[in-house]
């Protein structure tokens, strides 16, 4: 073969190279979601490479790595691995920068340190991902199929893709910040549409407050003038009315001023847990400081610690405080001056404000003591004042105040007790925990209680529609009411009537508008360390046997985060992780459809079947989330009546999309494999993995039959529904091709049944 000449298959890999390339390139114009990108990239990046594992991994607060997507591991890999930034190859490449192509690392001095026998030859590609607005990310490609070596056209294809996924992530991360921040102006425009809701009530109930001493006073006034030559003890009684109605008055009209300020700062906000550079990057961002300093010609210099401190904070709150604090500093500024802000941590988060300017003394003093009459006359800068101790009050923090030779300085103090934080960010996680399953399953009441292990007793930990004073007042021995009885005997209770319930202390508490309820314990490793309470549900319907078998299924989730909440094993970035894992799994649930149809029929065909306990428990807890996936792809191709080929690409990473949602929580391989394997065809043509007839998962091939039969007989936007007939027909002839025909057959009695008795198999859960 001369030096020109290709090898014969030369020009089919290079197609099929650059399909793939073509496929990733028009699908990444079709979603901004981070999941789907992910995926998207290592079906790329391994079918360009023939590589048989390849994984996709992150860099998170608290310095450390997580995959966020994988081939070729464990599915236990996806969301849980974790490398600290500092160890590892990633670490090493993110530092540096630098992609590596290595043939060998045997004989690689720089990264032979570094091998872990994770891979099954010495040959890997390992590129960084670096995005504008984000940390930095990896994208690792190992074990060549044929066990060669990667090549330099894989490394440079790699590196191609690696800067590819760098743009799509900076795109879909942006994309991300909009909509968290559009989601926190419509919560702003909830508030405030509720204070106005409020004042407006307030002043009618003030205007009445008013005018009862009003009149009084009137009288009193109009009486004394008519009779000038009353003697001075009556004279006395009309001038203690209108002083006793003047007081009233004032009172009243405190009140209102109070109520009409434009933020309620005697409260602690939506604290979660950022970090420093968070906040401050929260705090430059605000458009009313921008604003300020352009005014004044002032400029702002910013200085944070290589490792800054995680607190549990409100966000804007904080940042309210410190523009405060600079609109009450900026008169005193002259052009060209620059404010410090420095954070540190050390037994404290500190954020130092640094003005180059004294100010005036009756200032900082009333900003150390505001009980001390200062004699400032400003009204502007003591209600500014006033608002500032009232956050820092508010939220338990500490303002130092002073002026130094040349400059004022303000330094807001957090205490850094790490458990007291961590036990606060772990009640937020389970209360977000309350509103996932709330969503899941239309319910408007749950509560997570744990068990003290000081005092033994019962406490409301996560809640969802329960009074906060109720949550505060509640502490339950084991064996009292319910939820103690289910904690001390560790076993599950269905009420059918909880006004005739023994042990209810309260028959008819109005925090229930239906009479059914759920409790379950919370077990792990045999141990009792809760109990999921659901009440509520939005149909008013009651619960059922199968609506148990979820809570059960929901309570093992929940109980690893209470196991890792009282061992403090949760780090701050896990609990962080949590949370913003929650919110995702949130969102997915309310733009799904609701899967009603869906798990009645998987509950019956479970039946059908004769599965066991636990199989019907996975079973049904996979059809409320297989297709979750399918809610973060963009609505624009959802709604086509034609799909593209990059549309189809897309559409078909959501079972992956869907296990990356649930990947901070799920517990069982079962159910994270029936749900990535429901699209998979009994005779092997299907997707991700190609698997055929008894090597996919049972559960996914229930899926497959009930999932396409709920889609026939519903109406769609490019085609009217079937009927429960010809659907049936239509699944009949698929079976052995399409479908598993034992399932097909199993499901054909269900629907037979249903029609023959006319009877309705929705659940009765709303789920």
């Amino acid at each position: 073969m001369t030096s020109c000449e290709q090898p014969a298959d030369w020009t089919d890999k290079t197609d099929s190279r650059l399909d793939a390339l073509q496929e990733l390139s028009s699908a990444m114009l079709c979603t901004d979601d981070i999941a789907t990108l992910s995926n998207l990239m290592l079906d790329c990046a391994t079918t360009i490479t023939q590589a048989e594992r390849a994984s996709l991994m992150f860099q998170f607060p608290g310095k450390e790595f997580c995959i966020i997507a994988a081939r070729g591991f464990d599915l236990d890999a996806l969301g849980d691995r974790k490398v600290q930034a500092d160890k590892g190859i990633a670490g090493h490449v993110v530092k540096t920068k630098t992609p590596y192509w290595i043939q060998d690392i045997e004989h690689n001095e720089t990264l032979r340190s570094f091998r872990k026998g994770y891979y099954q030859t010495n040959s890997f590609i390992c590129c960084p991902v670096v995005p504008n607005s984000v940390a930095a990310g990896v994208l690792n490609v190992a074990d060549k199929q044929d066990r060669t070596s990667f090549s330099s056209a894989d490394f440079k294809l790699i590196q191609m893709l690696a800067n590819q996924a760098a743009a799509a992530f900076d795109r879909a991360f942006i994309h991300g910040q909009l909509k968290a921040r559009l989601a926190e102006l419509e919560d702003a425009n909830a508030c405030i549409a509720q204070m106005r809701k409020m004042e407006t009530e307030f002043a009618i109930r003030c205007s009445h407050d008013l005018r009862t001493p009003l009149n009084s006073i009137r009288g009193a006034a109009l009486f004394l003038q008519k009779n000038p030559t009353l003697a001075r003890t009556e004279q006395r009684e009309f001038y203690q009315i209108i002083n006793q109605d003047a007081e009233r008055m004032l009172q009243t009209v405190q009140t209102l001023l109070t109520c009409l300020h434009p933020q309620d700062y005697n409260r602690p906000g939506n604290a979660l847990p950022v970090n420093f550079r968070e906040l401050i990057e929260n705090i430059t961002g605000q458009k009313a400081l921008r604003a300020l300093l352009a005014k004044s010609s002032v400029r702002l210099a910013t200085s944070l610690q290589e490792n800054p401190a995680v607190l549990l904070v409100d966000k804007n709150r904080y940042a309210d405080l410190v523009i405060s604090i600079l609109e009450m500093a900026m008169p005193y500024l002259q052009q060209g001056d620059v404010i410090a802000l420095k954070a540190s941590d050390n037994s404290h988060a500190r954020l130092q404000v640094s003005v180059p300017r004294r100010l005036p003394e009756p200032i900082v003093s009333l900003l150390r003591d505001p009980g001390r009459d200062t004699g400032l006359e400003n009204l502007n800068l003591r209600m500014r004042i006033g608002t500032i101790r009232k956050i820092i009050d508010a939220n338990c923090w500490e303002l130092q105040a002073d002026n130094r030779m040349d400059r004022f300085e303000a330094t807001i103090l957090i205490p850094q007790n790490t458990r007291a934080t961590r036990e606060k960010v772990a009640r937020r996680v389970l209360s977000r925990f309350a509103d996932f399953i709330c969503e899941l399953l239309a319910l408007n009441t749950c509560s997570i209680m744990v068990i003290d292990p000081l005092t033994n007793q019962l406490t409301i930990q996560g809640e969802h529609g329960i009074a906060p004073e109720v949550v505060r007042k509640t502490r339950l021995e084991l064996g009292e009411r319910i939820a103690g009885k289910v904690a001390l005997e560790g076993l599950p209770r269905l009420v059918e009537n909880v006004e005739t319930e023994e042990r209810t202390l309260k028959l008819n508490m109005p925090v229930y508008s239906t009479q059914s309820l759920l409790s379950v314990p919370i077990v792990r490793h045999g141990r009792v360390l809760g109990v999921l309470n659901l009440n509520n549900k939005r149909s008013g319907e009651p619960f059922s046997e199968a609506d148990l078998a979820l809570a059960i299924a929901l309570g093992e989730r929940i109980a690893t985060v209470i196991e890792g909440m009282l061992s403090f094993s949760l780090t701050d970035s896990a609990l962080k992780m949590h949370l913003d894992s929650l919110d995702y799994l949130i969102e997915a649930v309310q733009n799904s459809p609701r899967r009603t149809p869906i798990f009645g029929l998987m509950r019956s065909l479970a039946q059908e079947l004769r599965l066991p306990e636990r199989d019907t428990q996975d079973a049904l807890y996979s059809s409320l989330l297989f297709d979750l996936g399918l809610s973060v792809i963009n609505t624009r191709i959802t709604a086509k009546k034609e799909l593209s080929a990059a549309d189809m690409t897309v559409i078909r990473a959501h079972p992956l999309s869907s296990i990356g949602l649930i990947s901070q929580f799920e517990i069982s391989d079962v159910v994270r494999s029936a749900i990535l394997h429901h699209h998979e065809r009994y005779d092997g043509t299907g997707y991700p993995a190609g698997l055929r007839r008894e090597a996919i998962p049972l559960i996914s091939r229930m899926l497959a039959v009930v999932d396409a039969y709920t889609a026939m007989t519903s109406e769609r936007i490019y085609r009217k529904s079937m009927s429960a007939k010809k659907a049936m027909n239509e699944l009949i002839a698929g079976a052995g091709s399409f479908y598993d025909p034992t399932v097909v057959a199993a499901f054909q009695r269900v629907v037979q049944g249903a029609l023959r008795d006319s009877s309705d198999h929705t659940p009765s859960g709303n789920a």
